[in-house]
């Protein structure tokens, strides 16, 4: 597990070891999809996408 604020603000360390990570998971909050964003800017595509506010709200 990597944290994303890393990511988002460049920190050679964060993004080598998030590129060579073998799955990647990112979790989105709402539609803007920050977390995504961050990861692609990076040059990170993430295998598994949620955006909670889409998930069935009846659990």
């Amino acid at each position: 597990m990597y944290c994303l604020i890393g990511v988002g603000a460049h920190l050679p360390s964060f993004v080598e070891a998030s590129r060579k990570a073998k799955k990647c998971v990112a979790i989105d909050g709402c539609g803007i999809g920050f977390a995504r964003k961050a990861l692609e800017n990076a040059g990170i595509s993430p295998r598994v996408y949620v955006t909670v506010t889409e998930l069935d709200r009846d659990w």
